[in-house]
């Protein structure tokens, strides 16, 4: 929530290692390996591992033992990282050759038709909510087990982020914050997510900003910077 001076940080996803810092990134699997033993333990790594066999049992024995000591796995509470986990838990992109790839794999197949939602919930945690994700993840890999194709679970994540944004807006809005929202960052590229955001924050009597001119991606970070830096110093 802000303005050009000043913002408040009210609600986040929680946070979790990115094994590697920027090699996570590159290598999506990594992603998908945290969440499920940030969010679940090492029970839920073993139980799972078939849905990590694009790495052998000594490498995430390595990564497990980099995220315990804290080695260069700093924790991060990004929906891209979110989006690069579930795609690799998929099979879609174990590593990647552009920026977004893992994303955009997952949002091609997802099917647009799919109604159905994950679970998750909201925790108020110093003044802030945060984003509570095991159930995403406990309900993706349920789906998996039972042989669920990865076009549906695509479809279910795509619409459970969007009911997130509507639960953590009328949250925030209830608290006496504004009822308008701007969607913003790499992950409004994907069409599916920001056109179904938009009508779903509009239907709840939001008033919706998206980007025309300018991209919604690190590409228009630096004029914002600038917009802020003028209003800051004037």
């Amino acid at each position: 929530m802000g303005d050009y001076g000043s913002f408040e940080r009210r609600a986040h996803f929680e946070y979790v290692p990115m094994p590697g810092g920027a090699a996570a990134i590159q290598k999506p699997w990594r992603m998908a390996l945290s969440y499920i033993y940030a969010l679940l333990g090492r029970e839920g790594v073993i139980k799972h591992l078939p849905f990590l066999s694009q790495a052998k049992e000594e490498k995430i024995r390595i990564i497990l033992r980099q995220i315990d000591q804290k080695i260069n796995s700093p924790l991060t509470s990004s929906c891209g990282r979110l989006f690069d986990g579930v795609s690799a838990l998929l099979g879609l992109c174990h590593s990647v050759s552009y920026e977004g790839q893992a994303a955009v794999e997952l949002e091609m197949i997802a099917d647009p038709r799919e109604e159905g939602v994950y679970e998750f919930f909201l925790e108020e945690e110093e003044g802030k909510e945060i984003i509570r994700l095991k159930p995403v993840i406990e309900g993706i890999l349920g789906d998996m087990e039972i042989g669920t194709i990865p076009s549906v679970i695509s479809g279910k994540f795509h619409n459970t982020l969007v009911k997130i944004g509507g639960a953590v807006c009328q949250r925030i809005s209830g608290q006496g914050g504004p009822k308008k929202v701007v969607l913003t960052g790499g992950v409004f590229q994907n069409r599916l997510l920001s056109e179904r955001m938009k009508a779903a924050l509009e239907k709840a009597g939001f008033e919706v900003l998206t980007h025309r001119r300018v991209p919604c991606n690190d590409g228009g970070l630096s004029l914002g910077q600038a917009v802020i830096a003028n209003f800051i110093s004037s």
